[in-house]
């Protein structure tokens, strides 16, 4: 059976905000791997990046797009829509006309565990953060669905729950759950507020006795 929930519980603004300012590979040390999506999916363009509540798509289809759009259509300004498309590629599952839809209902991203086409498009006029596996000059032509809308789901290798917190930028993408996005990201810490490097940074390589520590370790032989 499939599923439309058109309600959903979302983290603060000021949760959202924290993680905007922390750096996804930090966040994703703290978060594990299982909360960290395939690293197939990349940003179209390499600074785009963003952090919002999860809108979840899954559509029988993978290629169908009708539950994208109507998924845009249920989202608020600021969320992040994360479809999962199975990971295939021989078909888009996303293009610039839905990205145009996503950017008037003031969507802060979309995931798309597959494939888009018009990237040109994409990435010169419509300005709303895409990560995807690549890009493909073929789609099925429209929507037809069924599917569900704000259910869990699979995407690049990680659960998404609604209303989970996603934080991607070029180093990747991170669930941050719903409950736990909050102690995660305050272990990770605002990294991007703060110069670079840091202020009291650690020793140097060279002064940190990594050599001394490997020698220690049986069953290496130095010459």
């Amino acid at each position: 059976m499939h599923v439309i929930n058109s309600r959903i519980e979302r983290p603060s603004k000021a949760l959202i905000e924290k993680a905007r300012q922390t750096w996804a590979c930090i966040a994703g040390g703290e978060a594990g791997r299982r909360n960290v999506m395939d690293p197939g999916l990349r940003p179209l363009k390499r600074d785009w990046r963003f952090a919002g509540p999860a809108v979840t798509v899954s559509a029988e289809n993978p290629f169908d797009t009708l539950l994208s759009q109507v998924a845009t259509l249920m989202a608020e300004p600021g969320d992040v829509l994360v479809i999962d498309a199975g990971g295939r590629t021989e078909v888009a599952a996303w293009g610039a006309t839905m990205t145009w839809g996503a950017k008037t209902h003031g969507i802060a991203g979309i995931i798309v565990d597959g494939a888009v086409l018009t990237t040109e498009l994409l990435i010169d006029h419509e300005g709303v953060p895409v990560f995807a596996r690549g890009s493909v000059a073929q789609s099925i032509g429209g929507g037809h669905g069924p599917g569900s809308i704000n259910v869990p789901i699979v995407c690049g290798g990680a659960i998404v729950n609604p209303g989970d917190l996603i934080l991607a930028d070029e180093d990747g993408i991170v669930v941050l759950p719903l409950r736990e996005a909050d102690k995660l990201l305050t272990a990770a810490g605002q990294g991007r507020a703060q110069p670079y490097p840091p202020a009291g940074r650690s020793k140097p390589y060279d002064q940190r006795g990594y050599i001394e520590k490997l020698k220690a370790i049986e069953g290496i032989e130095w010459r």
